[in-house]
């Protein structure tokens, strides 16, 4: 399965943005977004609902 454009093109954005962030920098984003993944997988589950489709912050893996 391939990733629609739009989604092909906010992961470069991001991939050219965290670029620009100094050391200390990417490791509070790394945080952060590792933050919003386990918010977000309590959130689907608690509301019961399933996870069929891979995690958009998989690159962080």
């Amino acid at each position: 399965m391939t990733q629609p454009e739009n989604q092909v093109n906010k992961i470069a954005e991001f991939n050219d943005v965290f670029l620009t962030l100094d050391e200390v920098t990417q490791e509070y984003a790394l945080t952060l977004l590792q933050t919003l993944r386990f918010a977000q997988s309590k959130c689907r589950y608690a509301t019961g609902e399933e996870i069929n489709r891979p995690s958009q912050v998989s690159f962080l893996k």
